[in-house]
């Protein structure tokens, strides 16, 4: 394509001592125009990572009373069904009446027993939202059962822990 006299040509021209120097030394001027989507860029990302934080941070905090206590960390009671001493040891069920008020629609289900309604329903698990009261009914026979509700929704899950002490038959309950 080229021949050897034009390439010669082409590599012999060269800039001005003055001008190759100039270009040489001289330091890329910064535009203020990419300084502006770089500053509001980080700014979206700031208020985005606030408003998550902020989102998350209401967590999941149902307000549960137990057995007429409220529930925030551990409550301990004895069974006060209005039923002689002698009849409470032999008593088959265990009644706790429980009220749960809820911001989301939450899933409860238990491990063991039942759960019974207002209307009287009946069920092991159900899908509540607002202010709701139940009885959780476990049956007393043997050793009693270490029984577990959990609580879920969309923002987080609890798990409620109802034990008996041994010693003096009182009942323990904790929220997780």
């Amino acid at each position: 394509m080229f021949d050897k006299k034009q390439m010669d040509a082409y590599s012999n021209i060269k800039a001005p001592d003055e001008l190759f120097e100039k270009v040489v030394n001289a330091k890329p001027k910064k535009s203020k125009v990419y300084l502006i989507p770089l500053v509001s860029s980080l700014a979206a990302c700031l208020i985005l990572v606030f408003g998550v934080a902020v989102f998350f941070s209401s967590g999941f905090n149902p307000n549960v009373t137990f057995n007429g206590q409220s529930l925030t960390d551990t409550v301990v009671f004895y069974d006060i069904s209005p039923i002689s001493a002698m009849d409470m040891r032999s008593s088959p069920m265990l009644c706790v009446p429980i009220e749960l008020t809820l911001d989301d629609e939450t899933d409860v289900l238990i491990s063991e027993g039942i759960l019974i309604l207002e209307n009287g329903e009946r069920v092991q698990q159900g899908t509540f939202e607002g202010n709701v009261t139940l009885m959780w009914e476990i049956e007393r026979t043997g050793d009693f059962p270490e029984s577990k509700m959990s609580l879920t929704s969309e923002k987080g899950s609890k798990e409620i822990t109802l034990t008996q002490n041994e010693t003096d038959g009182s009942f323990t309950a904790k929220i997780n």
